[in-house]
C-alpha cells in the first residue's frame, strides 16, 4: 500500500512516539494548533488518521486513556463530538467522493481506509455502534457503500464487534436490511450476504415505525431482483452461517497474503 520511503519514515516516527508516550502518555490527547496555517487544533490521533499513517494510528489507539470518542478537540464535549461525527472512526471513514466514485475495494485509497477502520475497530469496537441523532450507527452508514466495500466493512464489524453489532436498530426500528432495501441501487449480492450469511432472514418482514418492511421497501422501489430473491428464499439460515462469515474472511485474507508472497 505504501512506498518504502513512507514506511522507513513511519518506523522512525513510530519509535519516537512510543518513547515519548512511555515518558508522558498524556501527550496522546493534547491538541496542537498549526501556527503558520492557523488550522484548527488537532490531536496526534486526528493528524495520524488524516495523514493515513497506519503505524501511528495503531500505536496511538493502543495508548491507555486515548480519547477515541472525541478525537476532534474543537468540539465542546463528547456528546457534540458524536453528533458532529468526530470520533476516530468517523475521521477514518470514507469521504463522500470515495463513496460516490470508487466501487472496488482494490483501490489503494480504499485499502488504506479499510486498514485504518479495521485497526480502530479491533482496538475500540464500541465505536461501531455509536449512534447519531437518528440512531444510525456505522453499520447503517455502511449501506451507502458499493457492494465490494460494503461487504468488506461488514466483515470487519462482525469480526471485531461480534454478530450482535450488526443487528442494532435505529430510532425508527430499522435494521440495515431495511436501509439496504431503501436504496434502489443496492445489489442482490449485499442482500444475499445479509440474509444467508448474517441471518437477517428473520427481518425480511420486520415492521419499522413507518409500518414498512424490507420486502415492502424493495417492492416500493421496484427492486425486481431483490423482490424475486425474497420470494425464492424459503429455507431459514443455518446456524453454521454465523461461523462461515469469519471463515470466509479468513480464507480471503489468506488468499491475499498468498498473492502478495507470490508477487514478492
Amino acid at each position: 500500500l505504501c512506498s518504502i520511503e513512507e514506511i522507513g519514515s513511519w518506523l522512525v516516527i513510530d519509535d519516537i512516539v512510543v518513547l515519548l508516550l512511555q515518558k508522558a502518555p498524556e501527550l496522546a490527547n493534547i491538541a496542537s494548533k498549526e501556527l503558520l496555517t492557523h488550522e484548527k487544533k488537532k490531536t496526534p490521533l486526528q493528524q495520524a488518521i488524516e495523514n493515513q499513517n497506519l503505524f501511528l494510528v495503531s500505536t496511538l489507539c493502543r495508548v491507555p486513556g486515548i480519547k477515541v470518542k472525541s478525537a476532534d478537540s474543537n468540539t465542546a464535549d463528547e456528546l457534540n463530538s458524536e453528533l458532529f461525527n468526530k470520533t476516530a472512526l468517523h475521521l477514518a471513514w470514507f469521504s463522500n467522493h470515495e463513496i460516490s466514485s470508487i466501487e472496488s475495494r482494490e483501490d489503494k485509497t480504499i485499502k488504506i481506509k479499510l486498514c485504518m477502520i479495521k485497526t480502530i475497530c479491533q482496538l475500540h469496537p464500541e465505536l461501531i455502534i455509536i449512534k447519531d441523532m437518528l440512531g444510525n450507527t456505522f453499520v447503517h452508514k455502511a449501506m451507502r457503500l458499493s457492494e465490494d466495500i460494503c461487504i468488506a466493512v461488514l466483515k470487519i464489524f462482525i469480526k471485531t464487534g461480534g454478530m450482535d453489532c450488526i443487528y442494532v436498530q435505529n430510532n425508527l426500528q430499522q435494521t440495515i436490511l431495511h436501509r439496504a432495501c431503501q436504496k434502489k441501487k443496492t445489489s442482490v449480492r449485499i442482500i444475499r450476504f445479509l440474509v444467508e450469511q448474517a441471518k437477517f432472514d428473520i427481518y425480511i418482514d420486520k415492521v419499522d415505525n413507518f409500518n414498512q418492511t424490507p420486502r415492502r421497501y424493495a417492492t416500493n422501489n421496484k427492486m425486481s431482483n431483490v423482490i424475486s430473491y425474497f420470494q425464492s428464499y424459503n429455507n431459514p439460515s443455518s446456524p453454521n452461517n454465523l461461523k462461515s462469515i469469519t471463515e470466509t474472511q479468513e480464507e480471503e485474507e489468506e488468499e491475499e497474503e498468498n498473492k502478495d508472497i507470490e508477487k514478492t
